[in-house]
């Protein structure tokens, strides 16, 4: 069920959930950080359950290629389907391989779980 419309708006909304990661430590009332964190565990967690890839990223390549992809050692890296990197090659007009992504998001949504935690805890 090859859908490019359904995968153009997951893409636009994986994009707003990580702009919503990224600045939500600073828009949050720290009343709802609480829920902001668990959010964040929640997206730790999917990574997990999906081995390394977001939901949101299999589904886009679900409904973009009309198949569900599953991680293979066989398969090389750039078959993989990949958003955050994609999207960071795209601005920064560099190669980046899928480890070094991988580090970026796990540095930046530990950090954001880290501040936000702070914020909780000193205010």
């Amino acid at each position: 069920m090859k859908s490019i419309l359904l995968a153009n708006i997951l893409s636009f909304l994986h994009l707003l959930l990580i702009l919503f990661v990224v600045i939500g430590i600073f828009i949050v009332p720290t009343k709802h950080l609480p829920l902001f964190i668990i959010f964040l565990a929640l997206i730790l967690l999917n990574w997990t359950l999906f081995d390394g890839l977001c939901i949101l990223t299999k589904l886009e390549h679900y409904f973009r290629y009309d198949e569900w992809y599953n991680r293979d050692k066989n398969k090389k890296e750039e078959d993989e389907p990949a958003f955050v990197k994609t999207l960071l090659e795209s601005i920064l007009r560099i190669k980046i391989s899928k480890n070094t992504v991988d580090n970026l998001n796990n540095i930046i949504l530990l950090s954001v779980l880290i501040i936000s935690s702070l914020k909780i805890w000193f205010n």
